[in-house]
């Protein structure tokens, strides 16, 4: 496909003036697309003449002020984050933080929405020159053969609305309601590592013989209809073709692809997503913590959703999806499995952690692979507590790449063993050292298991 370019004159936004971080300009800039249609956005701004500037934060999402990403940059004056889908809106803002950690408020909003393929879309600037880099992914959490996605996360297109309901996953759930007009859709992008056949599984609730049906296309291709089982309770069901493939399955290749769900008939509800290769198994809400996502803020400023955990032998979880508190944060790099990582900056302050809570199916012994990068001695270390127990003091592995290693406890066990009960449990990686850095993680009852 060709690439087409661009070059606009963009208006400055102006961060708002206050006693801390005095006012500096902010501009941005689209790049070309890279593989896959996913957007590349450079952002620039002109140094803060403050005395005690240490450092900018970006913040970026798809919700105007609920950024639900952030990249400490330090004191670089331009970053890129890449992966942004096509034909979505995002929101962009930044702030200035002192030594002391304190930060400012958020600058004027930039928006926009991400071209199409067959769009004009790169703009350059000479100023836009850090290459740290955002891999987003705000439709789907995954591993290779999984995609947990709540529906209300896709990008969803009138009539189709959100609505609340206590016993939905998260607490919300959408649809099309009775009258409501007519063209509703949501889409959801996700990206295969593992090519294969998929079939999806939707939490549905149909009322009626009336209310109880979709259309479903996977990349542009031809709508299944899709009959969900009428119930007054939320319940399972495989996408299948009405008269035709029951379960219709999937043959994706590696790379992205894009789930359309459309407005068939009015009131039908849809809850959560899940695409996978397991075409047999219903899947469970604990891939969704079972429980409206609990929002917590922390010290920076920011907030975060608690960790989705599949009812698998193996859940992986991306540590950026935890419940942060300050000055553990999220960063960026391309090296990192979902394009981010959490750490504490060195000499950040004190405290500084991040919670995830998770589900499993089975009672039994547990143990935890961490990705990690710890570049030299005194930054390979967090402490790790399961359930509010006693912490271990974790040794991760000196590398100057991201590697595997399973959680230790320093001069005891080798790994810590965790034993589980079936159901709810809360896993915390605390900061001991400044410097280290988390990707994701895995915990499994296979202990012979490696990633």
């Amino acid at each position: 496909m060709p690439m087409f370019e661009r070059k606009d004159c963009l208006t400055k936004k102006f961060f708002t003036k206050i006693a801390l971080i005095p006012l500096f300009t902010f501009l941005f800039v689209f790049q070309p697309y890279s593989s896959f249609a996913a957007a590349t956005v450079n952002l620039a701004w002109d140094p803060s003449p403050g005395p005690d500037v240490a450092g900018y934060k970006v913040y970026y999402g798809t919700s105007s002020r609920n950024y639900a990403y952030n990249v400490n940059v330090g004191k670089s004056t331009s970053c890129s984050l890449s992966g942004l889908a096509e034909g979505k809106k995002y929101y962009f803002a930044a702030t200035a933080y002192n030594s002391s950690n304190a930060e400012s408020s958020y600058s004027s909003e930039i928006s926009h929405t991400i071209p199409t393929s067959s769009a004009s879309n790169t703009t350059t600037s000479s100023s836009a020159t850090n290459t740290n880099t955002s891999n987003l992914t705000p439709d789907y959490n995954s591993t290779s053969t999984i995609f947990s996605l709540e529906a209300e996360d896709g990008d969803i297109h009138n009539a189709m609305v959100t609505a609340g309901d206590n016993n939905a996953s998260s607490g919300t759930y959408i649809l099309v309601p009775n009258g409501g007009g007519s063209n509703g859709y949501a889409a959801y992008t996700f990206q295969v590592t593992s090519a294969g056949n998929y079939v999806v599984w939707g939490r549905v609730l149909a009322p009626n013989g009336t209310s109880d049906s979709f259309y479903v296309a996977m990349d542009g291709g031809a709508e299944s209809i899709w009959d969900t089982a009428i119930s007054t309770k939320w319940v399972w069901k495989k996408v299948s073709h009405r008269g035709g493939a029951d379960p219709a399955v999937y043959n994706l290749a590696t790379g992205k692809h894009t789930l359309t769900i459309k407005q068939r008939e009015d009131g039908t509800k849809i809850d959560c997503v899940v695409i996978t290769m397991n075409s047999s198994s219903a899947p469970s809400t604990s891939i969704f913590n079972g429980s409206p996502s609990t929002t917590t803020g922390s010290s920076s400023g920011t907030s975060s959703t608690s960790a989705s955990a599949a009812e698998l032998v193996n859940t992986e979880i991306e540590a950026e999806d935890g419940i942060m508190s300050g000055p553990m944060e999220r960063a960026a790099d391309n090296g990192a499995s979902s394009g981010m990582y959490i750490w504490v900056q060195d000499g950040s302050g004190s405290g500084g952690s991040a919670k995830y809570y998770f589900e499993v199916a089975k009672a039994g012994n547990y143990i935890i692979w961490g990705r990690v990068l710890a570049p030299n001695g005194t930054s390979d270390s967090f402490y790790v507590s399961m359930d509010g127990g006693a912490e271990s003091t974790w040794d991760t592995t000196i590398s100057t790449k991201w590697v595997w290693k399973k959680v230790s406890h320093r001069d005891g066990a080798n790994p810590v063993t965790y034993n589980l009960s079936a159901g709810k449990h809360t896993l915390v990686f605390k900061r001991r050292e400044d410097g280290a850095k988390l990707d994701e993680f895995i915990i499994t009852d296979d202990l012979s298991f490696k990633p």
